[in-house]
């Protein structure tokens, strides 16, 4: 990888004075020359997924003369720090933007990366459940049950109580063989955690 870097270059000269002079004289004459370049943004993260709470550590690894850095996180946040670290409130994608400056010949670069980073929710026990139809089975043996948990939901696992199961779907129809009470679990899952949710079904027939 090239890298462009400021440097300075000392130019020691020996003047024509130091043969009109002592042996313990020296006449010098130094010229200073500062070399700029361009800079080239890049960052790197430790992880660009993580589950709610999420915080995330970003690390500059930009190329060339650079002394000001400019973060947008893609929520409303900036920084203005080398290696900042961020905390993500809400599940979502985010865009990040880095630029950097050379204070000296005020150039700069810009690196966009769009949806980079990917905030993932957990599942919101307050608000799940499942609903069984109807609610006894006074007329029926066969019931509809179905998933009212919001979010993003990867996967369904149903247990009817009477050693039977059924999966990947959120809303499923079971019937039963015998009249009995059975106690049906439906288990949750996402990217982050798993709930489980249990009710108590009578069947009458």
């Amino acid at each position: 990888m090239k890298r462009i870097w400021m440097f300075t270059i000392f130019a020691v000269a020996v003047t024509a004075a130091f043969l009109a002079t002592s042996c313990d004289e020296l006449i010098t004459e130094v010229n200073e020359i500062t070399i700029s370049g361009y800079p080239r943004a890049s960052f790197i993260v430790e992880v660009d997924s993580c589950c709610l709470p999420c915080t995330i550590q970003f690390f500059d690894d930009s190329d060339g003369p650079h002394q000001e850095w400019s973060w947008n996180f893609g929520d409303g946040s900036t920084a203005i720090i080398q290696d900042p670290l961020h905390s993500y409130a809400q599940a979502g994608k985010y865009t990040i933007i880095l630029t950097i400056t050379d204070t000296v010949d005020n150039n700069d670069d810009r690196q966009i990366r769009f949806n980079y980073i990917n905030v993932k929710d957990t599942l919101p026990s307050s608000r799940g459940g499942f609903t069984i139809n109807p609610t006894r089975g006074a007329d029926t043996i066969t019931f509809a049950f179905n998933d009212t948990t919001f979010g993003d939901i990867k996967s369904w696992s149903w247990d009817f109580g009477d050693s039977s199961a059924a999966g990947l779907t959120q809303s499923v129809n079971h019937t039963y063989s015998t009249p009995g009470t059975y106690e049906i679990r439906l288990t949750i899952e996402n990217d982050c955690d798993s709930l489980d949710y249990i009710d108590t079904l009578i069947v009458t027939n």
